[in-house]
């Protein structure tokens, strides 16, 4: 039996809960998909079950189950990435939405996400658990790091590189060349035309640095 636990069960779990199933209508994957979630406010949401992470080793072996991360905060991303890897499970295989165009020599990994009408060009990069919401256009060459969250409508243009654990909000555009280190967010509609560093908010067309990441949290 092949099983893909959805670990978060808030708005955007219920997101990839149809994502799962769209991928599953085009090219069955998972013979059942559940939430994981280790406050349980259900025993079942839209028609999947609810199960806590303690739970897991319970009911199913370890080559049964695949698990997607559903939450939106890059920091929360990486802190379940290692608690899974730590209790010996796997990140599931990419899942990529059927209407999602993927070049064949790019390069998505694992527990990575796809969504809906997005474009990942030529030889890009999209690292492990990295979240590419619905309607991006990720060009040619582009590294999207580990656990980044890349918000719909987004534009990173040829050869750009977005660090580890960054968020970039919606509407907001990278030019070409240009790199977001680790731990950076930039904002909604900003427009990026210079590198950033680490651990910052940049906000505004250009984009500018306004303050550090101090926290390393996008959701306040």
């Amino acid at each position: 039996m092949a099983l893909l636990g959805i670990y978060g069960c808030g708005g955007l779990g219920r997101e990839i809960l149809e994502l799962a199933r769209d991928i599953n209508e085009n090219n069955q994957r998972w013979d059942e998909a559940f939430f994981i979630d280790d406050v349980r406010r259900a025993a079942e949401i839209n028609g999947a079950r609810v199960r806590s992470f303690e739970e897991l080793r319970a009911f199913v072996a370890e080559d049964e189950i695949e698990i997607v991360i559903a939450v939106g905060e890059p920091a929360i991303r990486a802190v379940l990435r290692e608690k899974i890897a730590g209790a010996g499970l796997s990140l599931s295989q990419p899942l990529i939405h059927p209407s999602a165009k993927v070049a064949k020599d790019a390069k998505v990994e694992a527990g990575a996400i796809v969504c809906y009408g997005s474009f990942v060009s030529s030889a890009a990069i999209v690292k492990s658990s990295a979240l590419i919401q619905p309607s991006v256009c990720a060009g040619h060459d582009v590294t999207i790091g580990e656990n980044c969250v890349i918000s719909s409508f987004a534009a990173l243009a040829g050869a750009c590189s977005i660090g580890d654990n960054c968020y970039v909000g919606m509407n907001a555009a990278i030019r070409e060349k240009r790199s977001v280190g680790a731990w950076s967010i930039v904002g909604m509609g900003s427009i990026v035309h210079s590198d950033l560093p680490e651990g910052v908010i940049a906000l505004g067309s250009p984009a500018k640095v306004v303050k550090k990441n101090e926290n390393r949290r996008v959701f306040r």
